[in-house]
């Protein structure tokens, strides 16, 4: 009941209209009583999600339109956003709620979340989304993957953050990988990064083969895991600060005011390029 009532509060206060917020509202509260009827197709702001997980979706849908992580203000009449790590297809809804003409391209290795991903974009008939079944990473090939068969969000592609989790949740596959420089061939209005500890080598990636000055805004979550020695935050702010992007970072996370000693293993980030 309380975090119902700090996301209610969230959803008052967005700058949004009055008419969407009290839409989101009562959408967000017909989606908690569906998860209570066990359903596993549920209906949200006009939109019809299947997920293998309906709890798993409400938390990202907390993410994406309560705490709104990916908040960006575009002028563009058709935007072209790349969004690595789709999951089930939350935030490709998130960008055609809001931008409906936009050119998204999203990428997510896992076969199981590639399966309801489709289905989403299929089942709400989304047009301009292209979907790529693949990891994205620093060179083109083949990685193992550890798919998080209950918890679709907890899936990852590095070995440090697999083995520092309940491995028991887990089964390994093997994914292809791309590189998003191919894919960068005009101006990137937004690139939506949550790939659980790849984010790093992505970036660096981007930064060697010049691509990070087509980008507009980056908009990521940071997962820091002692081990995973690839993902190195400040290696990702000097790279910020080399490219002229200016940054902030934040926690949405509510666990964090409410415990006496808050931890914190992941954090939002915020990139902005100066140049545009």
């Amino acid at each position: 009941m309380l975090r119902f009532l700090d996301d209610s509060i969230r959803i008052i206060g967005q700058r949004h209209p009055l008419s969407y917020r009290i839409r989101l509202l009562f959408s967000y509260l017909w989606i908690k009583i569906q998860a209570r009827w066990g359903r596993k197709e549920i209906s949200f702001l006009g939109f019809v999600i299947s997920a293998p997980s309906i709890n798993n979706v409400i938390t990202i849908i907390r993410e994406v339109f309560i705490y709104e992580d990916y908040m960006v203000s575009l002028d563009e009449k058709t935007p072209f956003i790349i969004d690595c790590g789709g999951n089930v297809g939350v935030t490709v809804l998130y960008w055609k709620y809001f931008y409906p003409n936009a050119e998204v391209v999203v990428f997510e290795p896992s076969p199981m979340n590639v399966s309801y991903l489709k289905k989403n974009v299929s089942d709400n008939t989304l047009t301009g989304v292209r979907i790529v079944e693949s990891a994205v990473g620093s060179r083109e090939g083949v990685m193992k993957f550890w798919e998080n068969t209950l918890y679709p969000g907890g899936s990852t592609g590095e070995r440090e953050v697999y083995e520092s989790k309940h491995m028991a949740n887990y089964r390994e596959v093997t994914v292809p990988v791309v590189t998003l420089d191919t894919f960068i061939t005009r101006r990137v209005s937004v690139l939506k990064i949550d790939i659980e500890g790849s984010e790093g080598v992505v970036i660096e990636h981007l930064y060697s083969t010049k691509k990070i000055g087509s980008i507009n805004t980056i908009i990521f979550e940071y997962h820091y895991n002692e081990k995973n020695l690839k993902n190195n935050l400040s290696s990702i702010v000097s790279i910020f600060e080399k490219s002229k992007f200016r940054f902030s970072m934040y926690t949405n996370d509510s666990s964090v005011y409410y415990s006496s000693v808050p931890k914190i293993s992941h954090f939002m980030i915020h990139a902005k390029n100066s140049e545009f």
